[in-house]
């Protein structure tokens, strides 16, 4: 007897919800559901992924550029020739994934109103400090 009662109870709260869900009289808004809410919806979550996906690149890459800026600090002091063609090659890439890292950054800026802000890595400024670091390496 009671589980029938249960049953009944728990069609009855499921149809309320999903009728509440049709209505949009939902906890988390009062706006009607309708398409030009749903397209903004769906535009803004495209949007973010997109600028998540543009974040892990630019985060593979700044990886790798931290990995050539140590690996050009320790073969820099080296005098052999072929240590010094190997610090040239190093040093090309470096600068060229540091304008990619600007150019990605200041992309990424432009398109998300939300990441307008100091592009903040390890406590720094990044950008200032890809200036400082590509002045040092000169």
């Amino acid at each position: 007897m009671n589980v029938l009662r249960l049953v009944k109870e728990w069609e009855m709260h499921t149809r309320l919800q999903y009728q509440q869900d049709v209505t949009g009289d939902v906890s988390t808004g009062s706006q009607q559901v309708d398409c030009n809410n749903l397209i903004r919806l769906l535009t803004r979550c495209k949007m973010m992924y997109e600028a998540k996906n543009v974040m892990q690149r630019l985060l593979k890459i700044i990886v790798q550029r931290e990995e050539l800026v140590k690996y050009c600090a320790k073969i820099g002091s080296s005098t052999s020739p072929t240590d010094q063609a190997a610090y040239k090659d190093a040093h090309s890439q470096v600068t060229r994934l540091s304008k990619r890292i600007v150019s990605q950054i200041n992309t990424l800026q432009e398109e998300h109103r939300i990441f307008k802000r100091p592009f903040v890595l390890h406590g720094r400024d990044y950008l200032q400090q890809l200036q400082f670091e590509g002045k040092a390496l000169e």
